[in-house]
């Protein structure tokens, strides 16, 4: 078995999952002569089944639909979907050798550099949202954060009084598999 292991050699992840996309494209040529329906609407879809949508052969997941490749039709890049993104496998406006529009001379985002004076920080050289002086949007009414004040009922605070993360009561609570489920649930 480490003999077949050894003499099957990628040059990286991408080209494994490359080959093996080609793979199941070419398993998926046998079926290739089978009639491909028209949609029928969103009540009569079949989960896993190809359908021919605005002149194009498409995948229903059962959730969204999928180019022919069964993949988002915006990260295929057999479809030309892949548009977005640079050849790093990122998206372009994340990418800081691709994106270059997006950063500043120092490496970081335009909008979040303090030393470019980005629209993000203030002229007190704090994040504008978190920025207690210039009335930033997290900031609440008492001076803190929302999320953090006890008087607003923020969402950081628990039943007890204190932060979720640091009371002896919820922490149990939150870990157990009754709450697991009834968040499963509610989702």
């Amino acid at each position: 078995m480490n003999e077949i292991l050894d003499s099957i050699e990628f040059k990286n992840l991408d080209e494994l999952l490359l080959n093996s996309q080609t793979e199941l494209m070419e398993l998926g040529d046998i079926y290739s002569d089978v009639p491909i329906e028209p949609d029928p609407g969103l009540g009569k879809r079949i989960k896993g089944c190809f359908y021919t949508r605005k002149g194009k052969k498409m995948y229903w997941n059962g959730k969204q639909w999928l180019c022919e490749h069964k993949v988002t039709k915006t990260r295929c890049k057999q479809c030309g979907g892949g548009s977005g993104f640079c050849k790093h496998d990122k998206r372009i406006e994340n990418c800081s050798i691709c994106g270059k529009k997006y950063f500043c001379i120092h490496g970081r985002r335009k909008h979040s550099c303090i030393k470019c004076g980005g629209t993000s920080i203030c002229h007190h050289g704090r994040r504008r949202q978190n920025c207690r002086e210039c009335g930033g949007a997290s900031i609440c009414v008492h001076g803190t954060q929302k999320y953090n004040c006890v008087k607003c009922n923020g969402s950081g605070v628990c039943e007890h009084g204190k932060k979720k993360h640091n009371c002896h009561i919820c922490i149990p609570f939150y870990r157990s598999r009754e709450y697991q489920k009834y968040k499963k649930n509610e989702l």
